[in-house]
């Protein structure tokens, strides 16, 4: 999630300080990842914000100074593959936050059900919101996997046709 920031008088935030101030007073998935300062929000003629004329955010600036921790295992490989291929992003490491990365619920979904399919576990998506890094997705699926449970498919009935 990008927001677009407009400081008052020439005051300037860094992004740093805008996302603590919203931390306190906003879920972790609603704070944004990217902050974009612009000059003046473009507005259409009835003064609403013309959101097709906002500049679009690079992925680049999404993760410009983090601190890349590379996967450890082959665990992390894999759920790096997954949130690349789902978050189209490149360069980010295991303990990057998701949301942070551009992730929201819908892909978080995403996220698990492919978790499901390739560790043959379940991950609630409560435990993925509290915490949303490889790292600690990590540490879900090796509890899930010592926990010996298996997630239950429903079975495919085939249905008459009326």
């Amino acid at each position: 999630m990008t927001a677009y920031v407009v400081g008052r008088d020439k005051a300037t935030l860094s992004p740093q300080e805008l996302r603590e101030f919203l931390r306190t007073r906003l879920p972790a998935y609603m704070v944004p990842a990217l902050f974009v300062e612009l000059s003046e929000l473009p507005l259409l003629p009835s003064g609403k914000i013309d959101q097709r004329a906002l500049p679009p955010p690079s992925s680049e600036a999404r993760i410009a100074a983090r601190e890349q921790i590379e996967p450890r295992d082959d665990i992390e490989r894999r759920l790096v593959s997954i949130w690349g291929e789902l978050l189209e992003v490149k360069g980010f490491g295991v303990t990057d936050n998701f949301f942070e990365l551009g992730g929201n619920s819908l892909v978080a979904m995403q996220v698990l059900a492919r978790v499901r399919r390739a560790f043959e576990v379940e991950v609630s998506i409560r435990s993925f919101f509290d915490g949303p890094s490889i790292e600690e997705l990590r540490q879900e699926i090796a509890k899930a996997k010592a926990s010996g449970a298996i997630p239950r498919r429903a079975p495919i009935v085939p249905r008459a046709r009326v």
